[in-house]
């Protein structure tokens, strides 16, 4: 990598912003809250249901999903591992970050007939529990989740498969409080506006989800996430996401971190997996296609917005970063 810039050999060197874009006051806010504040959880497969028996409600095609445990006791399984799954109580709240294949069910190991269509709202369905013969309601609350592109992939990428924020944990108190309940109703609300506030309460729980993981101890050993809150790399990976398109040097990163070049280029890239240079062109990719969904920029104000000079340059450096030029990727996610 050439010492006096992050950005690869073969891409145009950056110019400043020059489209008028709006900057937070990130005075005090601490990194986590800096990265998770622009989150936007747009709802996908929105579902209010009860779980059949025998039967599974699948999810996991292509998305993250959140759930919520409205009554019962159900099995939480990544399909083909059995090993990861979790029983969800009345209450918890399961964030399945990864896109796998995945299921709730009323048994653990069972063998299940799969259910695709359940309906979108149930209440009177009930099963036998298997475990006492008891006969048990399952209600759950559903989301499949079209994450905002902007500064989220290293995040989800650093999460476990499943986060879990149980009902009888404290530390949830914040949000927690009336959730289940809150978005249950938002759920089957069909009056002005009820879209909004579902995808807001869906925030709250994503957000509050990330959070308990992170705040746990175990969460900051290694990888990113330690990287982010420590106070030598963290300032860097901040100011990448948060200006990326900005003349980055390996010198200005280093200063940003309180490090000599190489020292920083050493411990970033082995904390990170990736050089400076290649993480900060993912950050400028994220930000061109969170723009693309957002802003109505010509082609040439959307590459200035990500640092480059050259519309072909940064048009070429897109589709091999995406797999399809700006243009198709808007249309693409438009018609999602």
């Amino acid at each position: 990598m050439d010492e006096r810039s992050t950005a690869p050999p073969t891409e145009v060197q950056p110019t400043q912003l020059e489209t008028d874009l709006p900057r937070p006051d990130d005075s005090g806010v601490d990194p986590l809250s800096r990265m998770l504040r622009e989150l936007r959880a747009d709802c996908s497969d929105v579902r209010l249901s009860t779980l059949p028996s025998p039967g599974k409600l699948a999810g996991g095609h292509g998305a993250p999903a959140l759930y919520a445990l409205l009554e019962g006791r159900a099995w939480l399984e990544l399909d083909g591992d059995p090993g990861a799954g979790h029983w969800l109580e009345a209450g918890d709240v399961a964030l399945v970050s990864a896109a796998a294949p995945h299921h709730l069910a009323h048994e653990r190991g069972a063998s299940w007939a799969t259910s695709e269509d359940l309906p979108a709202r149930s209440t009177d369905a009930r099963s036998t529990d298997a475990r006492n013969g008891a006969s048990e309601l399952v209600r759950v609350f559903s989301a499949g989740l079209e994450l905002h592109p902007r500064a989220l992939h290293p995040l989800f990428s650093a999460l476990p498969a499943v986060v879990l924020a149980r009902a009888g944990d404290a530390r949830c108190d914040s949000w927690r409080a009336g959730w289940p309940a809150a978005v249950a109703a938002a759920a089957e609300d069909r009056e002005l506006g009820a879209r909004a506030m579902l995808e807001s309460l869906v925030r709250a729980a994503v957000i509050g989800t990330v959070r308990l993981h992170v705040t746990a101890s175990d969460a900051r050993s290694s990888g990113w996430l330690r990287a982010l809150l420590a106070p030598e790399l963290g300032p860097a990976l901040l100011a990448m996401h948060a200006n990326p398109e900005q003349k980055w040097t390996l010198r200005a990163l280093a200063h940003e971190a309180g490090m000599s070049r190489s020292v920083f280029a050493e411990r970033f890239t082995r904390e990170i997996g990736r050089a400076p240079g290649a993480y900060l062109f993912d950050c400028r990719m994220q930000r061109a296609a969170a723009l693309l969904l957002e802003k109505r920029l010509a082609s040439g104000q959307l590459a200035r917005a990500v640092g480059y000079s050259s519309e072909a340059a940064f048009c070429t450096a897109f589709k091999r970063w995406a797999g399809m030029s700006p243009t198709l990727y808007r249309r693409a996610r438009a018609t999602r």
